[in-house]
């Protein structure tokens, strides 16, 4: 594997593990419906076992209402909501950036010294 290759590769890594963590699912009962809100996209565990997407178009007081379907909350066991942490996003990225700068360093480093343009034979 060529050395920019191999930089490439941890660069994409180094993004990717940043980033992950900056998200976190929330488990809701019916009952914490009241604080979604439209626009939201949720993942949904029916009683009867059944996960259903829905984008949230509106709370109503029973029922949570998508673009294609009213789902009562009386059939719903679990909600799950997921949610960027802004945080952590950015921390991520501003980790990810340093760690980026730091192997771009060291390859143009190395490779300056392999081919000998450091004046090194």
């Amino acid at each position: 594997m060529k050395p920019h290759f191999q930089t490439r590769a941890i660069l994409a890594l180094a993004f990717a593990l940043a980033l992950g963590g900056c998200m976190s699912t929330a488990v809701m009962q019916p009952t914490e419906a009241s604080k979604l809100h439209p626009g939201e996209t949720v993942m949904l565990r029916l009683w009867s076992g059944e996960p259903r997407l829905l984008k949230i178009k509106a709370v109503e007081p029973d029922a949570l209402v998508g673009e294609d379907a009213r789902v009562p909350l009386k059939n719903i066991g679990l909600i799950y909501r997921t949610q960027i942490d802004r945080t952590k996003t950015t921390a991520g990225v501003v980790l990810a950036t340093e760690v980026a700068i730091g192997i771009a360093a060291i390859t143009a480093l190395v490779i300056g010294l392999n081919s000998g343009f450091m004046g090194m034979p």
